[in-house]
């Protein structure tokens, strides 16, 4: 089928646009997944490393390692939940929304800057077609 060779196309070309952003981006003081987590904590407060790391199959082994390290950092406090004291509710600090904010400052530049030789229509139409992929993977049957 022609249409799944245009799809394995496509997710390559994109890997390789996310792989670019990551390095421009999200390398430092955090790569891409931990952002990802970082931001999902400040959406998400209250909730387990485990519930975190499910919604964004991320294995427990590296959460465990992400949580630690957000831990030292600072950037998280973690409260141990009362009915199960092996479980901590995850809650973002000031210093890691202070963080996130940066983060986004950041990552706009660079989105600005890739996207910078585009018209308005042209832009205009980028959004919509990454709101039509994100509807259509959005489906529970989908996922």
């Amino acid at each position: 089928m022609r249409e799944m060779g245009s799809i394995r196309r496509f997710n390559r070309f994109y890997s390789s646009i996310l792989g670019r952003l990551d390095q421009k981006i999200y390398h430092d003081p955090y790569p891409l997944t931990e952002v990802r987590v970082l931001q999902e904590i400040d959406f998400e407060n209250g909730k387990t490393a485990s519930e975190i790391g499910d919604k964004l199959g991320i294995d427990r082994g590296y959460m465990s390692r992400i949580i630690k390290k957000f831990d030292l950092a600072g950037v998280i406090e973690k409260k141990q939940l009362s009915d199960d004291k092996r479980h901590f509710a995850l809650f973002i600090t000031k210093k890691g929304k202070e963080e996130i904010e940066k983060l986004v400052a950041t990552a706009d530049s660079a989105l600005l800057e890739m996207t910078k030789n585009l018209s308005l229509e042209e832009f205009s139409e980028l959004v919509a077609a990454m709101q039509t992929i994100e509807k259509l993977f959005s489906k529970e049957d989908v996922n």
